[in-house]
């Protein structure tokens, strides 16, 4: 209880715990994608292909479009943009099973930049595991990279 409750102090104001127990998933994943993918940085970055992504957790306009998400909530709203992330993660964990091979289809369905993107992940994922010890409340991501 207590890992939970420093757990809790520290990434409240983003919602990651809220947003995993709601969609099932582990918060100190969804806090290790928004390090991955801005350092906790609400910011927009525009892709090669045209695309842009948004909020400290990067929401591709793909999903922005198809989910008819708020733009600029994303930005100003961490908690909304973590809430999103979960939802389109617990889709594809549905679709693609629970693996770290899915992880990284949050990022891109290219097999070497999946596999890059998870192993990225992992490791920030497992850093943050090391730095608030295991709690039987979060629940841990298993699988492997395919």
């Amino acid at each position: 209880m207590m890992i939970l409750l420093v757990c809790s102090l520290l990434t409240d104001n983003f919602g990651f715990i809220k947003a995993g127990r709601r969609y099932g998933i582990d918060p100190l994943l969804l806090e290790a994608i928004s390090i991955v993918e801005s350092n906790m940085r609400p910011v927009i970055r525009i892709n090669k292909n045209g695309t842009a992504d948004y909020g400290h957790t990067q929401i591709n306009t793909l999903w922005i479009e198809k989910l008819n998400l708020n733009r600029a909530r994303l930005l100003s709203d961490p908690t909304y943009a973590t809430f999103a992330t979960a939802y389109i993660l617990s889709k594809l964990f549905k679709k693609y099973g629970y693996s770290w091979d899915t992880v990284g289809r949050y990022h891109s369905m290219n097999p070497n930049l999946r596999k890059k993107y998870a192993l990225k992940v992992m490791k920030t994922y497992k850093k943050l595991r090391s730095k608030y010890g295991n709690s039987s409340e979060l629940k841990i991501v298993e699988g492997s990279i395919r």
